[in-house]
């Protein structure tokens, strides 16, 4: 059976994975850094929990074939352990890979928030230099912050992003202090294209089709690209990427980057 996998629900597994190993107790970073020689590669796999066919692991004839290719049914697992749940199937139960796939997801989302208590000038100067990168000379429009709530609603984001979207707006004011401090300091002009950064991959990504959740895990990873690119600690890494959330939301609530609620004339 061919398997397929529509880009929204990878980007939602390995989002909110944080591109580490699900098995209890392993935690591999499933990323290599790109090097002189070559890009970044991406070293998980992608597994079942209930089986892609009727005859492999932890098979229920049931789950119809879309679902089984889709977001709830898929974990992220280093080459060993993919191996073993799916040679064990008895040992690893399909209840056992989804409790994993859970703790995985809220160990990431802990870590995050004890990254964002700790971001700071260094970690938001490597964030937005990297956003900015390549974008000279692209169209710009004024800025109009929209209440993050109401915004959501109008780009179905759900449960899987607002938690996220809380704690990257703990330091949504630190964000614009940064801004305004290296615009006034170094570059008048540094805030304008980071947005254009910002504005020009989001065009990019839902010309591809992304939206709701995905669009915005889509996004987190964009905006942490520059900032995680380099050999880091898990702390550093995951500091980083609070960094890269942080401006993520401050943009979110300021520009009218994704879709801007309606209002009824006056």
């Amino acid at each position: 059976m061919a398997r397929s996998y529509a880009d929204k629900d990878l980007k939602l597994l390995f989002g909110k994975s944080g591109f580490y190993c699900c098995f209890p107790r392993c935690r591999n970073r499933l990323i290599a850094a790109e090097t002189e020689l070559d890009n970044e590669a991406i070293l998980g796999f992608i597994a079942h929990i209930i089986a892609s066919s009727d005859q492999g692991p932890r098979a229920d004839p049931a789950l119809s074939e879309a679902d089984r290719n889709r977001y709830p049914n898929l974990i992220l697992l280093c080459g060993h352990h993919h191996m073993l749940v799916d040679k064990q199937e008895n040992e690893y139960t399909t209840e056992d890979l989804r409790r994993w796939k859970a703790e995985l997801e809220l160990w990431v989302e802990e870590r995050l928030t004890d990254g964002m208590r700790d971001v700071n000038f260094a970690e938001l100067s490597v964030v937005c230099e990297g956003i900015i990168a390549g974008t000279q000379g692209l169209a710009s429009t004024g800025m109009t912050a929209v209440p993050p709530a109401e915004k959501m609603t109008a780009n179905a984001l759900t449960d899987a992003s607002s938690y996220r979207m809380t704690i990257g707006l703990m330091q949504a004011p630190q964000v614009a202090h940064f801004l305004g401090e290296y615009a006034s300091r170094i570059d008048d002009k540094f805030p304008t294209r980071l947005r254009q950064g910002f504005v020009a991959e989001y065009e990019v990504l839902v010309h591809s089709g992304l939206s709701g959740d995905a669009l915005f895990y889509a996004m987190h990873d964009f905006s942490s690209t520059a900032a995680t690119r380099t050999e880091a600690s898990a702390d550093e890494r995951f500091q980083r990427r609070a960094a890269a959330l942080a401006v993520l939301c401050h943009l979110f609530e300021v520009c009218d980057v994704f879709e801007v609620p309606r209002r009824d004339p006056a």
